[in-house]
């Protein structure tokens, strides 16, 4: 535990770099006053490896000040500095944390509990009542709580933290509670030791009658993995881990958009936006012909992918679409497969090929993919197929639509499309169409 004399800096400046100017006049006025400044400007060398320096600064500093902006708030170390500065152990009673509004925006709700000072004008009285709170406990603690701090048990430091022995998962701070959960595990929002959220999905023993499910689901995350940054429409995987001893394995993702773009700033869970989200935002929860076709061709240029590399998904439908950066990615991919080995029968009711059709197959993956299609654009769920709207029924966008749904959806695989490849011209030569008539 650090004592108040024991610090090397008396204040440590976490901003925007976005904001520098500005911090950097503060930083000299704190500096001229007498206070030892840890700024980023003047303690990190060319070579340093940041991470460390900035874990360093933060051990080494009695007092963060949070340059609070709108830079500030969208920033990934900031975010990262800040939730080190919250979440410090009570017994750290000699550290304080003093957010400063540098700029206009509406204060975080995990910030409201803290007082701010207002430093938008710079003026001097705003200066001299943050140098004056800077500047207390300067000196040693006070006797009585003395003994409770040399008792209480030593902070480690979030570096350290994550890549101790034991930890969980080595490398990444959970970040609130889990945002899903499926048969087969929990999806995690993380913060990997850049300050970059994530998603994580952990996968425990416990949860499988016996181990032949468990190796099959790892291994399926095993080999899509090197083919999971090689195509947009893939959901990328940046690290699988496995812990036999404890019985889980998890791998970690890129993040899909939020739901909420503002969730962060509102104090709000994360939710990703996903195609069945997306829907049921939409007018009548069906997306325009267009647009669905859109979807449709990003989709299956991923799976004409997947496909070629010898894998299916086995389990394509709305709520396993999500939007990164705008573009539909394939996920939960858990259950990807390889196609050459038999399947056991596994999928969501109704995104599934009727029986005696076996499921794990090209076909079946395109026939789901059909299914997709028809629940988007009509607004109805996929039990209900081929059920249309009267409303539907007379538009050309959505009838030249529905005969290319209505063959990936054949009963019988034989009448399908066989390859995603050829249901993808179908809807190449669809999106031409109705371009051609919209001149």
């Amino acid at each position: 535990m650090h004592m108040a004399s024991e610090f090397q800096f008396d204040v440590y400046l976490c901003y925007s770099s976005k904001d520098k100017p500005l911090v950097r006049r503060l930083a000299h006025r704190l500096k001229r006053a007498g206070l030892r400044v840890w700024f980023d400007e003047w303690n990190i060398r060319l070579g340093d490896i940041i991470a460390l320096k900035l874990d360093e600064g933060l051990e080494q500093s009695r007092v963060l000040l949070m340059c609070v902006s709108p830079n500030a708030l969208a920033s990934g170390w900031v975010a990262l500095e800040r939730s080190t500065a919250i979440h410090r152990d009570p017994a750290n009673a000699d550290r304080s944390f003093i957010p400063v509004m540098i700029a206009d925006c509406e204060m975080p709700i995990t910030l409201r509990r803290y007082k701010c000072l207002d430093f938008r004008e710079e003026v001097d009285t705003a200066f001299e009542e943050l140098l004056s709170d800077c500047q207390l406990g300067t000196g040693e603690a006070p006797q009585a709580v003395m003994p409770l701090l040399e008792n209480a048990p030593k902070k480690k430091s979030w570096w350290k933290m994550w890549f101790a022995p034991g930890q969980r998962f080595p490398g990444y701070m959970v970040v609130g509670e889990p945002f899903g959960e499926g048969a087969y595990g929990k999806v995690r929002l993380v913060r990997n030791a850049t300050g970059q959220l994530q998603a994580l999905k952990e996968i425990t023993r416990e949860r499988f009658d016996d181990m032949g499910p468990y190796d099959r689901e790892f291994h399926g995350i095993k080999n899509y993995k090197p083919f999971s940054n090689q195509h947009l429409g893939l959901l990328h995987i940046d690290h699988v881990n496995r812990n036999d001893e404890d019985g889980y394995f998890y791998y970690v993702m890129e993040l899909g958009d939020a739901l909420d773009p503002g969730w962060e700033l509102n104090g709000k869970p994360y939710q990703p936006r996903d195609l069945a989200r997306s829907c049921g935002e939409a007018e009548g929860g069906r997306l325009p012909a267009r647009e669905c076709i859109r979807i449709g061709i990003a989709l299956l240029e991923a799976l004409d992918f997947l496909h070629q590399h010898g894998l299916v998904h086995r389990d394509v439908k709305p709520a396993n679409i999500i939007f990164v950066n705008g573009r539909p990615k394939l996920a939960d991919v858990g259950l990807i497969h390889d196609v050459k080995l038999e399947s056991e029968l596994i999928g969501t009711e109704f995104y599934m090929p009727p029986p005696p059709e076996p499921p794990g197959t090209i076909v079946a993956d395109i026939y789901a993919l059909g299914k997709v299609l028809y629940v988007i654009s009509t607004g109805k769920s996929a039990k209900s197929f081929a059920e249309l709207s009267r409303t539907l029924v007379g538009k050309p966008e959505f009838m030249r639509l529905n005969e290319i749904i209505c063959q990936a959806c054949q009963p019988t695989a034989a009448q399908r499309y066989q390859s995603a490849s050829v249901m993808l011209i179908a809807l190449r030569n669809a999106q031409s169409q109705l371009d051609a008539d919209h001149k």
